[in-house]
């Protein structure tokens, strides 16, 4: 019986690692290395060892007994056996063991250990074929074993039957070490790219472990075979061979292959298997280790490329070289001379692609008949070509370095400086290497430096439309002007004509592109012409400024003459009853009125507030029908805020009594009545645009004779149901009236126009991106002009002081007032944590925005009165209620009466509390005020000096000029709806001068509202004036309030 200590001594690593795993086995050999293992021993008589191993403070026993196939392993460590403890005494006792072989003479144990020869076998051994009989097929490799009537067999022997764990039994009995091998070259086929299935494995699939794998199994003594009757071995050569390339010349041209050499062996067609790097020689009885396949990734290994004779010539210039560097090359049968070197010329061609001129640089490679051209790029590398390129470039630079296209790339040309290349470097001078070839088309190509006369045509094209177009001309020919603007935009200075290229006016053509640009943005454009309605005659007018010939049909002529200007002698004259009665400017009004609604064109009336917008409009409603015949005389509808409704039916029946005019304010189901019924004989239907809305089904059943959209403003947001309603009704024309179309945005005006001139503007998301933005953020300061103009015939506006001179002084102070001490303080507390709470808020301020400002809104009420906030603080009291009591105590004794605003109607309460305290007699106007029209009549004729009103309640649509005093007791974020407010006074038929107090409460967030007010004052002013830029309530404003 063989004892433990000498089967210790002929295990190898190999063994151990089939026994534990290589993991486990590197983690013992660490511990025995570092001198881990204590107290070994043998029993008595060899056939147990035993030691001690420490480890990270801990001592662990350990014990090593015979087994049947290997040795028995326990440890008192938690894994029991199989750990690195065991490992580690196993390499103790092998060394050992070895010891006491120590007679074994030294050539004997190196080449065992070299050759892996006899050892003491725990198993019955296998063997494997490498079966690659077939030169079309992957070497299969399959397992061997014992068999009972033959030497090998395959029976039992299958990789499943030596790889399935649940199967033990199949491998009890064999050499542990070599199942363990066979496992490991198994796990690697499975790993690779080229495995194939669970049943097979092939040399390929095992990669690059191919080979050191195979020796592996050499050295334990596992047997190598040509095919399953194992009457032949395979052979594993230790001698490695090099891939090279090889050349051989045909009368074909040549074939470049790989041949395999060692020394001075060469393989001209060798057998390689590509993934595992081997060779495969004797018809697969020999295997050999093969190197630099990697370079070759790609090319293929069964058989050679071939290359045409006629490209043999850019071979050599080309690749040969860079071929030369990474690989020994050489011809086997001596008919390739890689020193051989070509004649070599530099070519350029130049040819026509499709609008430029493109010029390319060849190298031409000559070898007796052999001619071929290669991009210069692709043979930088040969220094004959190098040379060459370098003298042309140099001298082509000293000849014209800006039209000079310098090898080794191409160069485009455009086609109007062809001539003068032709003339600077093709057809002056012969350069030695250098061969032009120059195309027939491209030398045919004629340069004009004339230049275009501008044609602008406008015609009718159907009904109330007309197309306008404009084209470049040169004697006979035009040309497009998207043709030109290409030509620009590509940075030409030439275009195109019958075949000639003819020279742009540069600064006329681009200014002209301009202005084609600013069109493309306020109208749809296709390049050549622009479809047009009368509307947009400023269109006409910007281009025409540019033309050398301009020619209007005499439809477009006649169509846009109630555009061209509102002299009192355009439109229509006004009634007989009205003429003695309006003012000058309210006649010019008329006329430019009647003149466009008795075209069919809509506007915008934005006459400043109080200069009798109503009557001018009831005296232009009243012309238009008096032209008509009563047969055709459709009512106008007028739709208004609710709180105006009874203002229209007053001023109507003043002015003009002879017009039937009624009033809808109620649904249906209260009136009783159908919306036929209500305007059935009526001239002038007022509604409010909360019935427009909701009853507009009925609306869209009536026939009007036109729209009056009052206080037009409330319709601004086109998303809003409202909006839809009135754009939806059908008239012959609509008119927006407001004193401030423009309160926050651009996007107010694109609104109105929408309605009224609809396609005046472009769409909705193309006027946000392309003018509102630019303008309102400063981008492009000139697209303000050029609005302003396009829309100026569609807007009429008028100021005070330019028409009504006469009107008496309005004076506006701001009256800071100083918050009490308690009051002070409470809003500094609140103060400090709503900033931060805002500003946290600020972060995504779209989601957020409402909550933002309903924050800000409490800020604002403290600063008011800090029991608008909480009702604790009603001792408080408010600065402000108390200098206004104090003035109202100064003035009403002296008769003067007064308009005090706030939007909130909390604070108006609290005002009129400490007021009738005073004996101040007061009215108020709020959202809940019943008997609206009874408690203004109580102002007019003087029961009450003071009218207190909320700003929505009561900022448009009033007429209160009995007083002479107003009080702005809270800034509001939109200036224009505190102008409205202010002009229920400072209106036609004010008599005495207006003051205003714009009251603001010091160091508080009432400054920054007036800042911003300031700043969006002049959005107005942009559009309507020309001047200025706008500003819109952003995330900045949000967060300068709280600086």
């Amino acid at each position: 019986m063989v004892s433990l200590s000498h089967a210790l001594a002929s295990m190898s690593d190999d063994d151990m690692m089939a026994l534990v795993g290589p993991a486990t086995w590197a983690n013992g050999l660490r511990l025995a290395r570092s001198g881990a293992v204590r107290e070994f021993s043998w029993d008595e008589d060899g056939q147990q060892a035993q030691a001690r191993v420490k480890e990270a403070g801990l001592t662990y026993r350990v014990r090593i007994t015979e087994g049947a196939l290997r040795p028995s392993l326990a440890c008192g460590c938690p894994l029991r056996g199989d750990c690195p403890h065991a490992v580690a005494t196993l390499i103790v006792g092998r060394e050992d063991g070895r010891d006491k072989r120590s007679s074994v003479p030294e050539w004997s144990r190196i080449l065992a250990q070299i050759l892996g020869a006899d050892r003491d076998r725990m198993g019955e051994p296998l063997a494997l074929v490498i079966d690659a009989h077939d030169p079309g097929e992957e070497p299969s490799l399959i397992p061997l074993r014992r068999g009972v009537s033959s030497r090998w067999t395959t029976k039992r022997a299958s990789w499943l039957d030596l790889t399935a764990t649940q199967w033990a039994s199949v491998t009890d009995g064999l050499d542990p070490t070599h199942v363990s091998l066979m496992r490991e070259g198994y796990r690697f086929s499975r790993e690779s790219r080229s495995w194939h299935s669970r049943t097979e494995v092939t040399l390929t699939s095992l990669g690059e472990h191919a080979y050191a794998w195979l020796a592996r199994l050499v050295r334990a003594g596992v047997e190598l075979y040509a095919s399953p009757e194992a009457d032949e071995q395979v052979v594993l050569s230790h001698a490695t061979w090099d891939a090279d390339i090889d050349v051989r010349a045909g009368d074909d041209g040549l074939e470049v292959g790989v041949v395999a050499r060692n020394g001075g062996d060469v393989i001209a067609k060798p057998r390689i298997d590509r993934d595992a790097s081997v060779l495969l020689l004797d018809g697969g009885r020999t295997i050999a280790r093969i190197e630099g396949l990697g370079a070759l990734e790609g090319f293929p290994l069964d058989h050679g490329l071939l290359i045409p004779a006629a490209d043999v010539a850019e071979f050599r210039g080309t690749w040969l070289p860079a071929l030369r560097r990474r690989f020994s090359m050489a011809s086997c049968d001596g008919s390739f001379d890689a020193d051989a070197r070509p004649e070599v010329g530099l070519v350029a061609t130049v040819r026509r692609d499709n609008e430029s001129v493109v010029v390319r640089w060849w190298a031409e490679y000559r070898q007796g008949e052999s001619r071929s051209r290669t991009p210069v790029s692709h043979c930088a590398q040969d220094e004959a070509v190098a040379a060459i390129v370098r003298r042309v470039d140099s001298w082509g630079r000293a000849r014209d370095a800006s039209l000079w296209t310098a090898p080794p790339h191409a160069g485009r040309l455009s086609p109007w400086l062809v001539p003068a290349f032709l003339d600077h470097f093709v057809d002056r001078e012969v350069v030695d290497g250098l061969v032009w070839d120059v195309a027939q088309d491209v030398r045919g190509i004629d340069v004009n430096e004339d230049g275009f006369d501008v044609d602008l045509n406008v015609d009718l094209a159907q009904r109330d439309w007309f197309d306008l177009k404009m084209r470049l001309r040169l004697g006979d020919v035009t040309i497009s002007v998207r043709d030109a603007l290409e030509a620009i935009a590509n940075g030409q200075d030439y275009v195109e004509v019958g075949g000639v290229w003819v020279r742009l006016d540069g600064e006329r053509v681009r200014s002209l592109a301009v202005l084609l640009e600013e069109a493309r943005t306020l109208v749809p454009w296709d390049g050549d012409g622009i479809r047009l309605t009368p509307m947009q005659v400023g269109i006409v007018d910007m281009l025409a400024s540019a033309s050398d010939r301009v020619s209007l049909s005499d439809a477009w002529r006649s169509r846009i003459a109630p555009l061209r200007g509102g002299s009192t002698d355009t439109g229509l004259p006004p009634i007989a009853s009205l003429s003695s009665i309006l003012r000058p400017y309210q006649r010019r009004g008329h006329a430019w009125l009647t003149a466009r609604l008795a075209g069919g064109i809509g506007g915008i009336l934005a006459d400043d507030m109080g200069l009798g917008k109503t009557v001018q409009i009831l005296s232009a409603v009243a012309a238009l029908r008096a032209e008509k015949s009563e047969d055709a005389r459709a009512p106008v509808l007028v739709v208004a805020p609710i709180s105006v409704v009874g203002v229209w039916i007053e001023q109507a029946r003043h002015f003009m009594p002879a017009l039937s005019v009624r009033a809808v304010t109620e649904t249906a189901t209260r009136r009783g009545t159908t919306i036929a019924q209500e305007v059935m004989g009526a001239d002038i239907v007022v509604t409010s645009y909360t019935l427009a809305r909701l009853e507009a089904q009925q609306w869209n059943r009536v026939s009007l004779g036109g729209i009056v959209i009052d206080e037009a403003q409330a319709v601004k947001n086109p998303r809003t149901a409202t909006y839809r309603a009135l754009r939806d009704l059908e008239a012959p024309w609509k008119l927006a009236v407001s004193g401030t179309p423009i309160e926050n945005s651009l996007s107010d005006l694109w609104s109105l126009l929408s309605l009224t001139c609809p396609g005046l503007l472009p769409p909705w998301d193309v006027f946000q991106q392309r003018v509102r933005r630019p303008i309102e953020n400063g981008v492009d300061p000139s697209m303000l002009e050029r609005l302003s103009a396009y829309v100026a015939p569609f807007v009429l506006r008028r100021t005070k002081e330019e028409v009504a001179p006469d009107l008496p002084d309005k004076i506006v102070d701001v009256v800071r007032v100083d918050l009490g001490k308690e009051h002070r303080h409470i809003y500094d507390q609140y103060l400090v944590r709503e900033r931060a709470r805002i500003l946290d808020l600020l972060r995504d301020v779209e989601t957020n925005r409402m909550t933002v400002l309903a924050s800000i809104t409490r800020l604002r009420q403290l600063a008011l009165d800090p029991a608008l906030v909480e009702e604790s603080f009603a001792h408080v009291g408010s600065a402000k209620i108390e200098y206004l009591a104090d003035r109202l105590d100064e003035i009403v004794p002296l008769g003067h009466r007064a308009l005090v605003f706030s939007q909130f109607t909390s604070f108006l309460a609290r005002i009129r509390h400490v007021l009738e305290r005073r004996g101040i007699s007061v009215v108020q106007l709020d959202g809940s005020t019943r008997g609206r029209a009874e408690v203004i009549e109580r102002f007019r004729v003087g029961q009450a000096q003071v009218f207190l009103i909320s700003l929505k309640a009561g900022g448009s649509g009033l007429t209160l000029t009995e007083a002479d005093y107003v009080y702005v007791m809270d800034p509001w974020w939109n200036p224009a709806a505190e102008e409205q407010a202010i002009d229920r006074a400072h209106r036609i038929g004010q008599t005495k001068k207006v003051n205003v107090y714009r009251m603001v409460a010091s160091d508080t967030i009432e400054a920054k509202v007036v800042e911003l007010q300031d700043r969006k004052r002049q959005l107005i002013s942009s559009v309507m004036n020309g001047t200025g830029t706008g500003a819109r309530l952003s995330e900045a404003d949000l967060r300068g309030l709280l600086d």
